[in-house]
């Protein structure tokens, strides 16, 4: 009898840790700093007719994030990059651009303009951003060093820079990394979804279905399963005066390990694969050009 009570004992007590709820977000402390080392690998095979094309582009960032403030569940934090490098493979040749390189080359020169330059972000505890502020300016304030391009191609270069690096894009890819978390408790083998609106190259809809896999003393391990679709009619994006018209869908899946403490990701794999058409109008002839596009972006995330 002795024996059967114990074993019923056994089997109530891996019921109610199984059924333990949890409320992953983030909790940071104001004052610290926080790191992530970000590193992207983008594989692009993209043609339009009989023509195709393979290109490659890594990017290699620190960023590290000040709390310098919480109130009203908002962070606010001062963000700054320790480090940032690119590399590029292409048919036409290879480059490589970074903080750390000696080259005179206009990219490496602006990303250490920008280097250690601090911008503002509220985030909201389910990992949200609500705010981004101060990006665009570095980025222009950045290029008042340029001194090889005439006034012309700073206002176009300006334009072309902002569309694709700017507030929106910075708040997009932080997001994909920090809003992760549930809006109530959940247990081990619980489900649920969040849905965000891109915006910064193309008008898309992207739908993430998270999991809680498994908890630990010290971590939560989350994961991840999304669909990505461009909204039609609406996903237009203007580049270099062309607009351009997306039609395109995708595939994410993302494996997370997050500090049970703070909420601080540890270290994060996504990997996003997208297909299908970008359609450009010369508004001068008016000419039509369709391009195939096949991408595949893995991004790792250290502290």
């Amino acid at each position: 009898m002795k024996t059967l009570l114990l074993t019923f004992a056994f089997f109530l007590m891996l019921t109610n840790m199984q059924g333990q709820k949890y409320q992953p977000g983030l909790n940071l402390t104001p004052g610290d700093v926080y790191f992530h080392q970000m590193e992207s690998e983008v594989t692009v095979k993209q043609g339009f007719g009989p023509r195709e094309m393979e290109l490659s582009v890594s990017f290699d960032n620190e960023i590290a994030y000040r709390v310098k403030a919480f109130e009203d569940s908002v962070y606010e934090l001062q963000v700054h990059y320790e480090n940032m490098s690119m590399k590029s493979e292409t048919p036409f040749g290879n480059m490589a651009f970074s903080t750390d390189s000696d080259d005179e080359n206009p990219l490496s020169f602006l990303l250490k303009e920008m280097k250690h330059k601090p911008f503002s972000i509220e985030m909201l505890k389910n990992g949200k951003i609500r705010r981004v502020e101060g990006f665009d300016f570095l980025l222009h304030e950045a290029m008042d060093g340029f001194e090889q391009i005439s006034d012309l191609q700073m206002q176009q270069s300006r334009q072309q820079i902002g569309e694709t690096f700017g507030d929106n894009s910075i708040k997009e890819n932080i997001e994909l990394v920090t809003a992760i978390f549930p809006e109530t408790e959940v247990a081990v083998g619980d489900q649920w979804t969040i849905n965000t609106r891109l915006e910064s190259l193309s008008d898309a809809l992207l739908e993430i279905v998270y999991v809680l896999e498994e908890v630990t003393d010290t971590s939560y391990l989350i994961r991840g399963k999304g669909k990505f679709e461009t909204d039609p009619g609406e996903a237009e994006f203007p580049m270099g005066g062309i607009p351009l018209a997306f039609d395109v869908e995708g595939t994410l899946f993302s494996e997370i390990h997050v500090d049970r403490q703070t909420g601080w990701v540890i270290d994060s794999e996504i990997i996003q694969v997208i297909s299908g058409e970008v359609t450009s109008e010369n508004p001068e002839t008016g000419e039509t050009m369709v391009i195939f596009m096949d991408m595949t972006n893995k991004t790792t995330i250290t502290p």
